[in-house]
């Protein structure tokens, strides 16, 4: 049901160096080393401390749930990867900055949008970033953020139509409905 996002990228492996299951874990790896530095980027920002980002690389990397998912040749890792991205450029789009002083645009409320569909479409439990994107929506509510919001359901709305005519089990389609 999800967009195979990790398989996809496998087969593009198998065709330039032949079939091998170790290009599978690598990009589970690969999305879960960048987790693990998103998690450290975002703490950094949200604490504005050096120290809490270390700390929360360190917790994140030690997590028994995401030592699974980042050697698990699954979609997990790729939608807890694209998750913590994309409420991570949410929270900084919506937040303003102050000692930046860098002024909100478009790019990167496209950037969270784009990270958001990624999310929804590796996997659809992903669609309880919803929750915290719309709590900063409350307390900071901008039009053009509603806008981002909502086009970054369209891909995971066209998309489930479109899994639902070809999927083969009927508790699939039926999930989707």
């Amino acid at each position: 049901l999800e967009l195979q996002i990790v398989p996809y990228l496998a087969a593009i492996g198998y065709k330039i160096f032949g079939v091998h299951e170790v290009f599978g874990r690598l990009i589970a790896i690969a999305f879960g080393l960048g987790t693990i530095g998103l998690v450290g980027f975002f703490a950094r920002w949200l604490f504005t401390s050096t120290v809490a980002g270390v700390a929360a690389m360190a917790l994140y990397a030690i997590f028994p749930g995401s030592i699974y998912y980042s050697r698990t040749f699954q979609p997990d890792g790729a939608m807890v990867f694209f998750l913590v991205a994309a409420l991570y450029a949410w929270s900084r789009w919506i937040v303003p900055s102050t000692s930046s002083g860098q002024a909100r645009t478009w790019r990167g409320g496209l950037v969270a949008g784009v990270l958001l569909a990624l999310a929804f479409l590796a996997k659809q439990v992903a669609l309880l970033a919803l929750i915290p994107a719309a709590a900063l929506l409350l307390g900071r509510f901008r039009w053009q953020a509603v806008l981002v919001l909502a086009a970054s359901l369209v891909p995971l709305a066209l998309y489930g139509p479109y899994v639902a005519a070809h999927a083969e089990w009927h508790w699939a389609s039926g999930i989707l409905r």
